[in-house]
C-alpha cells in the first residue's frame, strides 16, 4: 500500500477534518480507496457566518481567476451535514456567490471545476439541528470516495447471500485494513456466502474460501431472503463473483475444517487473511471430530463404501480464535494481515485482553456496539516473523477468559439455569419440619386447561394477574387484528369476520372461538390497497368495472421517468396466484391466528399462501359437503 504524511486538524465535534502539507498525487490516492471519507476539496475559504464567507472570499478572488475563466466550465454544489435543505435554499445560496463573477459555461455532467459550498451543522445526537450552520466551507471539488462504488455491491442485489452475509461498508473497511493490493492471494477460511472476499477481489486480490458446512457454500441450505421459499440453483459464490466481473479473480472454496491445518502444504503462503469467525449467534462453531461409536455400527468391509460423511463437534470460541492465530503466525508472509472480528462484553473489554501471538503485532482496534452489553471488535494484526519453536504459539489473557465465557453464556445459556421442569413444592417440608404454605402451591394441571373464551365480538380484554406478580391480557371479545402478508413483506391491521376451521375442535368453529392456528376469514381492501398504491395495478376487479376517482389518479397518473423505472421493476414480481387473486375478487382472504388471544390479547396472523392455501381450500369444501 502507500503511506501518507500530512498534518491533520480535525475536531471531535465536527465530521469534517482540515489536511495540510499533502501532495495532490496523495489526496487521489486516499480518495481511490477510502470508504468512509466522502470527498475531498481544496479548501478556499472557513467561516461561521456567511457575511465572513463573502468577505474573505472577496479578499482572495484574483487568485481564484483562473478557475472563473471563459473557457473553464463548472458545475456549483450545495451540501449540507447535519440538517436536509430545500432545492429553493440551495439555489438561493448559489444565486448569493453572482459576486464571483464565474465567465464559464455550465457544465452538470462533465465540468471543468466544481465548486462545493458546504454547510455544517454539527454532531447532534438526536437534538434538533440549529438554524444557522456553525461553520461553512468552499473550495473545489477534488473527487468524491468510494460511496458509490460500495452501493454497487448491496446485499439486496447480489444473488447469493447467507444469515450472516457481511455488510459491504464493512467487508470493504477490512479490504483496506488489511491493505489487499492487485495480485495478493487472500484467504477466508470462514468463507460462508463470500462477502468478505469481493471487495478482496475488487481491489485485485485472488481469493480462497473454506467452509466446514456444504450446504452454506453451495447454497443448499435455507433461503435468507424472507421472500424466497427456495434457492436458485445457481446460487453459489461464484455466481457472485461472476455478477460483478470479478471471475478471474476467484480461485477456489473448499468444503474443509479450518482448524486442520493439515489441510495446506507446509510451503501454503497468504498475503491476508480475512475473516468473520462463527462466534455462535447466528451461526455455530463447528469442527471435524470423530466420535466414539459401538462396534457393530462400523463397518468390517470397507471397500464397497463410497461416500463418507465425517461427524462434527462443537468448536468453543476461544479454540477457534487461538486456532485462528496458530495458521495466521503459520500460513501469512511477513509483513501480512490478519483481520478479524472477535465478540466481546462492552463493559470488561480491555484492549490488553486481545489475542496475541509473538509472531503477530496487533496494530489496530476498533469496537462496534451489537446490543447495550455485547459488541465486536475488528482486529488488524500483521506478521513480525516465522515461528521459530514449537512454544510460538496463542495465548489468552485470563481476564478475556472471563469475557469470553460471559458472552458464551449468553449465547448458549445452561440448561439448569435458563429451562427448568416446574414442578410442585407443596409437598416438601421446611428445614423445620413446618409445612410450606398454601400460596406456594401451583394450579393443578389435572384438572385441566381453562377453556377459550375469546369470541368474534367489539373488542374486551381483561387483565388477569398470575403468579410471580406478573399479568396477562385474557381477550373475551376481538373482531380485528394484524396479519401479514409473507410474499409481499406487508402487514396490516384488519376486521376478522368469520371462523371457518379449526383442526382439532368443530366446536370452536360454531361458537366463533379465536384460539391460535384457527383459520379465520379476514377483509381483503386494507391489502387490495397497499397492493395497488404500490404496484399502480389493479388487483381482483372484474373486467370493465368502473374505477373511482381515486383509483383512477392511482393507475392513470402521470409519472416521471424514474418512478416509471421504479414501478417497472417491482411489476416483475407483481404476480398473484389464482388462487388468492380469486379471494381479493370476493373482497375476503383466508388467514390462520398465530398469536395466542387469551393470553396475549390479540389475534394476529398471516395470510394462507401456495400449499397452505390450497390445502385449507380442500379442507373447507370438504366439510361443506358433509
Amino acid at each position: 500500500m502507500f503511506k501518507v504524511n500530512a498534518a491533520i486538524k480535525h475536531n471531535l465535534s465536527t465530521s469534517f477534518c482540515i489536511v495540510e502539507s499533502i501532495s495532490m498525487d496523495d489526496v487521489l490516492k486516499l480518495l481511490s480507496r477510502s470508504i468512509l471519507l466522502r470527498y475531498g476539496c481544496i479548501l478556499w475559504s472557513q467561516a461561521s457566518t456567511y457575511s465572513e464567507l463573502y468577505k474573505d472570499l472577496s479578499s482572495k478572488i484574483h487568485l481564484l481567476k483562473p478557475y472563473f475563466d471563459r473557457e473553464q466550465s463548472f458545475k456549483f454544489i450545495v451540501d449540507s451535514f447535519g440538517k436536509k435543505v430545500s432545492g429553493e435554499y440551495k439555489q438561493k445560496r448559489m444565486e448569493e456567490f453572482s459576486f464571483l463573477n464565474i465567465q464559464g459555461k455550465v457544465d452538470l455532467t462533465n465540468p471543468d471545476n466544481q465548486f462545493m459550498l458546504i454547510e455544517d451543522y454539527g454532531k447532534l445526537s438526536g437534538l434538533p439541528p440549529p438554524e444557522n450552520p456553525v461553520q461553512i466551507f468552499f473550495g473545489r471539488l477534488i473527487k468524491f470516495g468510494m460511496n458509490k462504488v460500495v452501493s454497487r455491491y448491496n446485499l439486496k442485489d447480489r444473488i447469493f447471500i447467507g444469515n450472516t452475509s457481511m455488510d459491504p461498508v464493512l467487508s470493504f473497511l477490512m479490504a483496506n485494513i488489511g491493505e489487499v493490493q492487485s495480485g495478493d492471494l487472500v484467504l477466508d477460511p470462514y468463507v460462508g456466502s463470500g462477502s468478505i472476499l469481493l471487495p478482496a477481489a475488487h481491489f485485485g486480490g485472488y481469493c480462497v474460501g473454506v467452509e466446514i458446512d456444504y450446504n452454506v457454500l453451495h447454497g443448499k441450505s435455507k433461503p435468507s431472503r424472507c421472500t424466497a421459499s427456495a434457492r436458485h440453483p445457481d446460487e453459489c459464490i461464484r455466481a457472485n463473483f461472476k455478477q460483478y466481473g470479478l471471475e478471474a479473480k476467484y480461485v477456489d472454496v473448499l468444503v474443509a475444517d479450518s482448524s486442520k491445518s493439515s489441510i495446506w502444504t507446509s510451503h501454503a503462503r497468504f498475503d491476508c487473511i480475512l475473516t468473520d469467525p462463527p462466534y455462535g449467534i447466528r451461526e455455530k462453531g463447528a469442527k471435524v471430530k470423530q466420535k466414539q461409536l459401538p462396534d457393530f455400527w462400523l463397518l468390517k468391509d470397507r471397500s464397497t463404501e463410497t461416500v463418507h460423511y465425517p461427524s462434527k463437534a462443537k468448536y468453543c470460541l476461544n479454540d477457534l480464535v487461538l486456532d485462528l492465530l496458530n495458521f495466521a503466525a503459520t500460513c501469512l508472509t511477513e509483513g501480512g494481515h490478519l483481520v478479524y472480528w472477535l465478540p466481546v462484553c462492552k463493559n470488561q473489554f480491555d484492549e490488553a485482553q486481545i489475542p496475541k501471538h509473538p509472531c503477530l503485532k496487533i496494530v489496530s482496534t476498533s469496537l462496534q456496539l451489537l446490543t447495550k452489553t455485547y459488541g465486536r471488535v475488528l482486529i488488524s494484526m500483521v506478521k513480525i516473523r516465522e515461528p521459530v519453536s514449537h512454544n510460538d504459539h496463542s495465548f489468552l489473557e485470563d481476564s478475556y477468559l472471563q469475557n469470553i465465557h460471559k458472552f458464551s453464556d449468553y449465547i448458549e445459556p445452561e440448561t439448569s439455569e435458563w429451562v427448568r421442569i416446574s414442578r410442585d413444592h407443596w409437598h416438601k417440608r421446611r428445614k423445620t419440619g413446618g409445612k410450606r404454605k398454601p400460596l406456594h402451591k401451583k394450579r393443578k394441571y389435572e384438572l385441566g386447561r381453562p377453556p377459550a373464551m375469546t369470541k368474534l365480538g367489539s373488542k374486551r380484554i381483561h387483565i388477569v394477574r398470575v403468579r410471580g406478580g406478573n399479568r396477562k391480557y385474557r381477550a373475551l371479545r376481538l373482531e380485528t387484528g394484524n396479519y401479514s402478508w409473507g410474499s409481499e413483506g406487508c402487514t396490516r391491521k384488519t376486521r376478522i369476520i368469520d371462523v371457518v376451521y379449526n383442526a382439532s375442535n368443530n366446536e370452536l368453529v360454531r361458537t366463533k372461538t379465536l384460539v391460535k392456528s384457527a383459520i379465520v376469514v379476514i377483509d381483503a381492501t386494507p391489502f387490495r390497497q397497499w397492493y395497488e398504491n404500490h404496484y399502480a395495478l389493479p388487483i381482483g376487479r372484474k373486467k370493465g368495472a368502473k374505477l373511482t376517482e381515486q383509483e383512477e389518479a392511482i393507475f392513470n397518473a402521470t409519472r416521471s421517468k424514474a418512478a416509471e423505472k421504479k414501478l417497472a421493476k417491482r411489476r416483475i414480481t407483481a404476480k398473484v396466484e389464482p388462487a388468492l387473486e380469486e379471494q381479493f375478487q370476493s373482497g375476503r382472504l383466508l388467514a390462520c391466528i398465530t398469536s395466542r388471544p387469551g393470553q396475549v390479547g390479540r389475534a394476529d396472523g398471516y395470510v394462507l399462501e401456495g400449499k397452505e392455501l390450497e390445502f385449507y381450500l380442500r379442507k373447507i369444501k370438504a366439510k361443506k359437503s358433509k
